[in-house]
């Protein structure tokens, strides 16, 4: 009977975690922002990763470990990092990081490749608007239809606004370049 209930204790005790720093480990979506910005601590052996956001390809840097705490060194000094009770939101500085699941990453990921396809198409169909403008104006050496061009070019960019900020988790930072100047041909 002894063994066995050395057994279950045993038991137990290996699956509770000692290690105070587990807790950290995760996807975390920055709050109170209009781009979207997903920070990852990971765990390589005893070291602690963070990659600031998982978006930008960019080193992960290395955290430190003090009494259950972890912090960052940066060039205005070492920033703690806090968690609040419930272990949901991450603490850092004056930045508040929401815990994700592994799923809900996976699907922002898809909403943002969905994103990136719609910004490709637009770039592409505004390409080929400009030049056929451009054709057009080779063909004849006139710029007749320059100021329908600029309405149907700007109207283009509307209509691409709208759609993008219709979608989740799209970058704001889409260049929305001005039509150019009628070509110059001797």
């Amino acid at each position: 009977m002894f063994k066995k209930m050395l057994v279950i204790v045993i038991l137990v005790l290996s699956g509770c975690s000692n290690d105070p720093y587990e807790k950290y480990i995760g996807f975390w979506e920055k709050q109170d922002i209009k781009e979207t910005v997903i920070m990852e601590i990971i765990k390589d052996g005893e070291t602690i990763l963070m990659n600031m956001n998982i978006f930008r390809n960019k080193k992960p840097q290395v955290l430190n470990k003090s009494e259950g705490k972890l912090s960052i060194a940066s060039i205005f000094g070492t920033i703690q990092l806090g968690l609040s009770e419930d272990k949901n939101i991450l603490h850092m500085e004056r930045s508040n990081y929401k815990h994700l699941s592994k799923n809900e990453v996976e699907q922002i990921k898809t909403k943002r490749a969905l994103c990136q396809t719609k910004i490709t198409t637009f770039e592409t169909e505004l390409k080929n608007f400009k030049k056929s403008y451009n054709d057009e104006y080779r063909k004849t050496k006139e710029g007749n239809n320059y100021n329908n061009s600029v309405s149907k070019h700007n109207e283009m960019i509307k209509e691409y606004k709208t759609e993008l900020e219709s979608l989740e988790y799209c970058p704001h930072y889409a260049f929305y370049p001005p039509f150019p100047s009628p070509p110059h041909f001797n």
